[in-house]
């Protein structure tokens, strides 16, 4: 970026929004989409993420680096779940003249037990998942469980999908 240019600012600026984790059994499959997607979209609209951006930056320009770090870990430790979902590129992208297949960014040390990352490339989605094995044993058997509910979803939709076409 040119210098006095209009448009735009270099850096990260990130604000956070906590959600609620509720786990029942539904008997609808969607009910969990819509619930999310509510809740969601209510986080959205509302000023936690510009909230959340000024203290932090407050915080850091008033005492400094050390003690955003510590304000940091405190939220992050006293969190069950962080998700994140990341759009990526439409187009495909090539590194020294490599396709790239897949992106999966990850993160090591994080004070929680589970962090799910979700990253779009192309067509695809991809799900990067971080576990502490104290507190989930065996993560694969996670993957597996996400990977059927998902396609659980899935089937639920293209089924009324059909039901509504017809």
């Amino acid at each position: 970026m040119k210098t006095g240019a209009m448009g735009g600012q270099w850096g990260n600026r990130i604000g956070y929004v906590l959600l609620p984790f509720a786990i029942g059994l539904k008997s609808n499959p969607l009910d969990y989409v819509k619930e999310a997607k509510a809740v969601i979209d209510r986080k959205k609209s509302s000023l936690e993420p510009l909230y959340t951006y000024f203290v932090v930056y407050l915080v850091l320009k008033l005492f400094g680096i050390k003690v955003v770090g510590k304000l940091n870990h405190k939220l992050f430790f006293n969190t069950t779940l962080w998700f994140t979902n990341v759009p990526g590129p439409e187009q495909e992208v090539t590194f020294y003249g490599h396709d790239l297949t897949y992106i999966a960014p990850s993160c090591y040390g994080q004070p929680n037990a589970l962090m799910i990352r979700v990253v779009s490339y192309i067509d695809k989605l991809t799900f990067v998942i971080s576990a502490d094995e104290e507190t989930i044993p065996d993560p694969q058997r996670l993957c597996d469980d996400l990977e059927e509910s998902l396609q659980l979803i899935k089937t639920t939709v293209l089924a009324r999908e059909s039901v509504k076409n017809k």
